[in-house]
């Protein structure tokens, strides 16, 4: 019984040993945890360190350029003092001499020796090399004045182009961000559907179509799929970051007079006004607009050319950003009909054969998992499928529309308004410079190529209408 009570106490020692042991362990794992938080909060002390010392710097940088601003400009004022002062001293000097002159005219003195003679040339020759002297010092006060100047305007332009850009790309960040709360879901969506495709076609279809093995047709593929993203982002961005609003234009305070026939307004219906050029003043932004520009109650402001606002951008599609929305479409339409083509591949891969069973999967994925044809897997993969095929029918309506609207020179605000004032029969390639620029051939293949519209988004032909003998230019009051 001693034994055993000796062994029992024995295990229990040892149990003890091993929970001392283990709260050994425990607490030098704290304590390289602490050691490690301190070498941090070391790290993060020294990191706060050095930017205070930057912070210091820059501003003692700039009170340094602000100090050789008043230098200069103080050194500026007084050349110009001196220069003024040297001018005074040259006109009396000319007055001097011109009095001289008149008055041994008046009197037609002539100095009969010749010590007077040498005198008076001499003190003119004094004369003429002080005024020589007087000039190359203000020609170097002038030069130095304008060094001075060009100085000072290089640095002040400097300091604005910081500044400026600053500003830029303040106001492109938040170009980015929607107005609306409500559009944040929709834009989401979009990101949200960008990236999961191309997700799904790197990691699961071409895997399984290729099977893993890197050939030329996946390197072709990978480089066609990641050309179609990047100008798919691109547009996008660019999209959203350029600004087509009013902020852009200087508006005038007055609106230009208008032309009205008395004669002529009994005729014509009363919703329609012959005016000189359709500027119309907006009271949400308490300015004038000018034609073909609305207000948009989303984006709380007046959008030049505005065709309407894309709830899935969060922005409003206008003059300048509708050569990237048109884009945004086209690559959207192509990288679905490509991810179409892979979904195809990757269905016979698996199945070996396109059944009616698989084409009803793919289109009504729900149903076929309803009625058991198909797994959880297949499922999401019939979604992806028929999300695409729906997606792709949309975004191919959206364009041809636009297409219309080009060919038409129209908006789809004047297109729901019957506007057909701005369509003077041009071609179809002259209507696609007025809205892609001269180089609307190369803007397809890259956001990056420099095409600005037609216009400055102010101005724009007319078409005429002809009464009595006279001619006047059409439009509606909007």
């Amino acid at each position: 019984l001693q034994i055993n009570k000796l062994e029992s106490d024995i295990q229990r020692l040892n149990q003890s040993i091993e929970k001392q042991k283990n709260s050994e362990i425990q607490l030098r794992t704290q304590l390289s945890d602490l050691k490690n938080v301190r070498k941090d909060l070391e790290d993060l002390r020294a990191e706060n360190v050095a930017l205070q010392t930057k912070y210091e710097s820059i501003n003692i940088q700039r009170n340094r350029d602000k100090q050789r601003i008043t230098d200069l400009e103080k050194n500026v004022n007084e050349e110009k003092q001196i220069k003024q002062r040297l001018e005074l001293q040259i006109k009396t000097e000319k007055t001097l001499t011109k009095k001289l002159q008149d008055d041994l005219t008046k009197l037609n003195l002539i100095p009969l020796k010749n010590e007077c003679t040498e005198q008076c040339i001499k003190r003119r020759r004094d004369q003429e090399n002080e005024t020589r002297e007087m000039r190359k010092l203000l020609n170097d006060k002038d030069e130095r004045i304008k060094l001075l100047d060009n100085e000072i305007k290089i640095f002040i332009r400097i300091n604005l182009n910081i500044v400026n850009k600053k500003t830029m790309t303040n106001r492109r960040v938040k170009l980015l961000i929607p107005k609306d709360r409500g559009e944040f879901i929709p834009l989401f969506f979009t990101i949200f559907l960008i990236c999961a495709y191309v997700i799904f076609e790197l990691y699961v279809i071409l895997p399984t179509i290729y099977h893993n093995i890197f050939t030329y047709k996946e390197i072709f593929h990978l480089i066609f799929g990641f050309y179609i993203i990047f100008n798919l982002i691109g547009n996008l961005c660019l999209c959203m970051i350029t600004d087509t609003s009013i902020d852009t234009i200087i508006c005038p305070v007055l609106l230009p007079s208008t032309i009205i026939n008395p004669i002529l307004k009994e005729k014509i219906q009363q919703d329609i006004i012959y005016y000189h050029c359709n500027w119309h003043y907006c009271h949400n932004c308490e300015i004038n607009v000018p034609p073909r520009s609305q207000h948009c109650h989303l984006c709380k402001i007046c959008i030049l050319k505005r065709d309407h606002h894309c709830t899935f951008l969060g922005r409003c599609i206008g003059f300048r950003n509708i050569r990237y929305y048109i884009c945004f479409l086209i690559w959207t339409w192509i990288g679905l009909v490509y991810c179409n083509i892979l979904h195809m591949d990757y269905t016979y891969e698996l199945v070996g054969t396109f059944s009616w069973g698989v084409m009803i999967a793919c289109l009504f994925p729900f149903g076929a998992w309803l009625f058991g044809l198909v797994d959880h897997f297949s499922l999401l993969l019939s979604c992806i499928c028929s999300t695409s095929i729906i997606l792709n029918l949309y975004v191919l309506f959206l364009i041809i529309q636009q297409i219309l609207l080009i060919t038409n020179s129209q908006t789809w605000y004047e297109y729901n308004k019957n506007i057909h004032i701005y369509n003077i029969g041009k071609s179809f390639q002259s209507n696609l410079q007025l809205v892609f620029g001269k180089r609307w051939y190369l803007i397809l293949f890259t956001p990056l190529i420099s095409s600005q519209p037609y216009g400055d988004g102010m101005s724009y032909d007319m078409n005429k209408i002809e009464t009595n003998n006279t001619q006047y230019n059409s439009t509606k009051r909007i």
